[in-house]
């Protein structure tokens, strides 16, 4: 079971990344107008597939005709069929392959005098992920008798940090140029190494390249910030989505009313106020609709603990679900048209992952935790939603603190996609 997780997690995630990488080659010539508009298309895409088709189950499941193995047959099916699209679409163009090549050249030249500390670098990568899905598990085999239990998720959050800091800082010496006239030395003089090389080099420009050149681009302190700001975003809705569901069964509803309402009604109003929403952020600009949409998202949290109050109220029901995917239809687009202007485009794919995880992370990582703030809050369920609307707050003050680079980095991505559209 766990294996199949695996494998559906894997697929899912490499699906979202190509997606979004294939709209913003698409549209990275344009400017940050067209990346609003395509954040829309994109948001509303993936409601499509999150609650218009995700209502499909628990409407089938409801009836006493329908078993699960059979319902995600017909998902299966479904699926089979979309699958079409990825056959029909073109390669967007791009000069990823020779900025690789060119990239690659560069870390293979350097290899030899710094292969040491380019394995290291590799190896701080996995390190980093094994901490991760270590705390997933359920910390095996801790130690007990040195650490106490309570102290796990400390001690692993300060190892993750202590090797994004030592990655950090090898990277930066990795970095120093090798010139034309060494570079050629020094490989003539390391035959047998060429292949370990020139496939550690090609692991470095697939793994590591893009996240260098993020920093490189933004600086460190602003790329920090940035990747801060996006943990922060969607934390209040990572919380509450995880535990939407669980408290609408709790709160009375049956598996039909959450198809309607929760699904169907959100699945709606996401596309109709994406639209809505890219048309304000190109009128107003990304981080107008960023703290419009925050703070919405905000007070829309609030109306869950109304309904947490009132009870199982269906009219109250699909008023709260049309009110938060309004608001939250609203931040997307702001999010996610952000997210791909700061993309270059030779890395698309790996930043827009390395920034996109970090809001999944978030969700999946912290918002597992949202069940044991409820317990801990003895099932009180809207005060638990009112700590959901004030988690927004934090990031939008660290928006604002932030505000004037961002600014300053979105005009100067307009201006070199204007510039490009006018020489060719």
């Amino acid at each position: 079971m766990a294996l199949f997780g695996l494998a559906i997690a894997i697929s899912g995630a490499t699906q979202d990344i190509a997606i979004d990488a294939y709209r913003i080659d698409l549209l990275n010539n344009d400017n940050s107008n067209y990346m609003a508009a395509g954040s829309a298309m994109a948001t509303a895409g993936w409601w499509t597939g999150y609650a218009g088709l995700g209502s499909i189950p628990f409407i089938l499941v409801d009836s006493p005709n329908w078993q699960w193995a059979e319902v995600y047959l017909v998902l299966g099916a479904i699926i089979a069929v979309l699958m079409i699209t990825a056959m029909v679409v073109k390669e967007p163009k791009s000069n990823r392959e020779a900025a690789h090549k060119a990239i690659e050249d560069s870390y293979l030249a350097a290899m030899p005098s710094q292969g040491q500390r380019s394995l290291l670098i590799l190896l701080i990568l996995p390190l980093i992920i094994l901490c991760i899905v270590y705390a997933n598990i359920g910390y095996p085999l801790w130690p007990g008798d040195l650490i106490a239990n309570e102290h796990q998720f400390k001690v692993i959050t300060f190892i993750i940090v202590g090797l994004l800091a030592l990655f950090t800082q090898q990277l930066k010496v990795l970095n120093k140029k090798v010139n034309k006239d060494e570079s050629q030395q020094t490989l003539t003089t390391t035959t047998h190494f060429r292949l370990v090389h020139r496939l550690t080099s090609w692991l470095l420009t697939t793994l590591v390249a893009p996240i260098q050149e993020f920093f490189d681009r933004n600086g460190t302190r602003l790329a920090i910030s940035i990747l801060l700001f996006i943990f922060l975003f969607k934390l209040g809705e990572a919380y509450l989505g995880r535990m939407s569901i669980v408290f609408y069964r709790e709160v009375g509803f049956s598996n039909a009313d959450i198809a309607y309402y929760s699904k169907m009604i959100n699945w709606g109003v996401t596309i109709v106020f994406s639209l809505i929403g890219s048309v304000f952020t190109i009128r107003y600009g990304i981080l107008k609709g960023l703290f419009i949409g925050g703070i919405a998202m905000s007070a829309s949290n609030l109306l869950f603990s109304v309904m947490a109050i009132v009870g199982p109220n269906k009219l109250l029901f699909a008023f709260t679900v049309f009110v938060d995917g309004f608001t939250s239809a609203w931040g997307s687009v702001a999010f996610v048209a952000l997210l791909s202007v700061l993309c270059n485009k030779s890395f698309t794919a790996s930043q827009y992952a390395l920034m996109a995880s970090l809001g999944t992370f978030g969700r999946v990582m912290l918002g597992s935790y949202s069940g044991i703030i409820v317990d801990w809050l003895d099932g009180n369920w809207a005060l638990f939603f009112v700590l959901t609307s004030l988690m927004v707050i934090p990031s939008l003050c660290f928006l604002y603190s932030i505000r004037k680079p961002l600014t300053l980095l979105i005009e100067k991505n307009d201006n070199e996609n204007s510039n490009r559209t006018t020489n060719n």
